[in-house]
C-alpha cells in the first residue's frame, strides 16, 4: 500500500499472523469476543543492545 506523510512517500507492507480459535473468551467495553492464539509463535533469539542517552539498556 503506497502512503505519504509530510510529502514523503512509502510502501507500507502488513505483516500477517496465522491464527487458530481458542476456548477462551474475553469481554471489552461490553462487546464479548473470542480470544484466538498464533499458529507458530516467534521466539526473539536475539537481543539488540538499546541505548538512550548514552546509557544501555
Amino acid at each position: 500500500m503506497q502512503l505519504s506523510y509530510r510529502g514523503i512517500s512509502y510502501n507500507n507492507e502488513p505483516c500477517t499472523a496465522e491464527t487458530i480459535p481458542s476456548d477462551v473468551s474475553a469481554q471489552f467495553l461490553g462487546q464479548k469476543y473470542q480470544v484466538r492464539r498464533l499458529v507458530n509463535p516467534s521466539v526473539v533469539t536475539s537481543r539488540q543492545a538499546l541505548k538512550y542517552r548514552g546509557i544501555i539498556h
